[in-house]
C-alpha cells in the first residue's frame, strides 16, 4: 500500500484507543470475576532499567519471580466482557477491583474464587452487589455458580496475545480492547456501532 510499517502501527493504536474509550459494555445477571497474570514488558524501549530477558526455556523459570501485571476480567453469561489492566506499580487495592465492578448493573451477583473477606468480596458488597464464592476449578453444587466462563476467556486472550510475540505493557490496554471487540457477538457489535453513532463518534 506504500505506507510505512511504523505509520500503520501508530494508526492501529489510534484506532484501538478509540475503541477502548468508546466501550460502553455493561454486565448483568451472574457476573464472573477473576484475573490473569502477565509478565511486565518494556518491549521496544531502548533504555531499560533492568537486564534484558533472554529467550528460551530458562526465561520461563526466571519469569516466575519477574515483575508481573494483572488483568482483571469480568464477564456475564450473555457473552459481555470487560477487562482492565491493573498498573504494575500499584498494590492490589480495593479501588482497582471497583474499577471493573462499576460496569456491573444493580442487582447482579458477582462470582469469584476468592474468600469472603478478599478485596473481591469487599468491593462487591460496598457497591451493593451480591457476592458468591465458587471453586476455582469446578462448579458449585447447584452447577450455577462457577468462573469457568471467565477462565475460558482468559485462556483465549492469552493464546490470542501469543501471536504478537510479546506486547509492551504500555500498549496492553489497547490489545485488551481489541480482543473484546473481536469477542463480541454480532448483536453486540450492532449495538456498539449504533451507540457510537448516536454519540457522534461514527459518521
Amino acid at each position: 500500500l506504500g505506507v510505512h510499517v511504523s505509520t500503520v502501527f501508530r494508526w492501529r493504536h489510534a484506532a484501538l484507543r478509540a475503541i477502548n474509550s468508546g466501550d460502553q459494555t455493561v454486565l448483568k445477571g451472574l457476573v464472573e470475576l477473576g484475573e490473569v497474570g502477565l509478565l511486565y514488558s518494556e518491549k521496544g524501549r531502548r533504555n531499560l532499567d533492568r537486564p534484558a530477558r533472554e529467550r528460551g526455556i530458562w526465561n520461563l523459570v526466571k519469569g516466575l519471580s519477574a515483575r508481573r501485571v494483572c488483568v482483571m476480567i469480568a464477564c456475564d453469561r450473555s457473552g459481555s466482557v470487560f477487562s482492565n489492566l491493573v498498573p504494575h506499580d500499584h498494590p492490589f487495592r480495593l479501588d482497582l477491583v471497583k474499577g471493573v465492578l462499576t460496569r456491573v448493573m444493580a442487582g447482579a451477583t458477582v462470582i469469584a474464587s476468592k474468600a469472603k473477606y478478599s478485596p473481591y468480596a469487599s468491593a462487591t458488597r460496598s457497591l451493593g452487589h451480591t457476592y458468591q464464592f465458587a471453586p476455582r476449578f469446578g462448579v458449585s453444587q447447584d452447577e450455577l455458580h462457577h468462573t469457568l466462563t471467565m477462565q475460558r476467556y482468559g485462556k483465549l486472550f492469552e493464546c490470542w496475545l501469543a501471536r504478537f510475540r510479546g506486547v509492551a505493557t504500555r500498549y496492553l490496554e489497547n490489545y485488551l480492547a481489541w480482543h473484546r471487540c473481536l469477542h463480541m457477538t454480532d448483536r453486540q457489535r450492532i449495538y456498539w456501532v449504533i451507540s457510537r453513532t448516536l454519540h457522534g463518534c461514527v459518521t
